[in-house]
């Protein structure tokens, strides 16, 4: 994107099950900083400070003294950090309910599989739940985390610390057959439930037996065709 520097600090959150997504704070050459999160093998990019007043309710002081927190003297950080939260109020964020409902009635669209009796916040927590930090289950330590990655990316741009690269060991994980296999099953277990969501609120009766439920899911087709195919031939067909 424009303004956008090569300069980012990565992070990969694994879940108890191994359900994985990556976060990535990207550093813009104007002092802006970007929150990248993923849904769906889609990208997306946010402003930092917006994600941070969905997490917390807390005052813009608190989270300027936090993120400065043994940086008091590094100016540049200072003036970027400021920044940023002076342009959320440019654009009529000002409160921690007015980004919670910023960001779910912008994200509504992309989540389209969610109840329509969802509110914005509703879509906001799934989003933070899902996509943000999913190894932590507390709001209070994803912002933690989300302050701790600013100040390593700021102590990158300053030239305190070197860049890591993805390649070396350190960097690398294992993947067990049965972790691949759980994920697999997973995937296909949601979208056959999609599926029969959307099979079901198609009819127009209001009421339905099980005879019609056997229907549908004969219908739609099972999960066991796919996960064969994907055990006999190694071959993942991933949304």
């Amino acid at each position: 994107g424009y303004f956008f520097s090569d300069l980012g600090v990565l992070i990969r959150c694994v879940q108890e099950d191994q359900t994985s997504t990556n976060n990535v704070l990207h550093y813009a050459t104007d002092g802006n900083i970007k929150l990248m999160f993923s849904y769906k093998k889609s990208l997306y990019y946010a402003p930092l400070i917006l994600m941070i007043k969905c997490l917390v309710d807390v005052s813009d002081e608190n989270i300027f003294k936090k993120m400065m927190e043994g940086f008091e003297h590094n100016q540049s950080m200072k003036w970027s950090v400021l920044k940023m939260l002076r342009n959320l109020h440019y654009d009529g964020i000002h409160t921690h309910s007015d980004a919670r409902d910023y960001l779910g009635k912008t994200f509504r669209i992309k989540f389209y599989e969610l109840p329509s009796t969802y509110s914005n916040e509703d879509i906001c927590d799934f989003l933070l739940s899902r996509c943000l930090c999913i190894h932590l289950n507390d709001n209070r330590d994803k912002w933690n985390c989300l302050t701790l990655m600013t100040q390593k990316l700021f102590s990158l741009v300053e030239g305190e610390c070197a860049v890591e690269g993805v390649d070396s060991v350190m960097s690398q994980e294992i993947l067990l057959g049965g972790h691949l296999y759980l994920q697999v099953l997973k995937e296909k277990l949601h979208y056959f439930l999609l599926n029969l969501k959307s099979s079901i609120l198609k009819r127009q009766s209001g009421k339905i037996n099980h005879d019609e439920i056997s229907t549908i899911i004969k219908k739609i087709g099972g999960i066991d065709a796919a996960f064969e195919n994907f055990l006999s031939t190694g071959n993942i067909h991933s949304s």
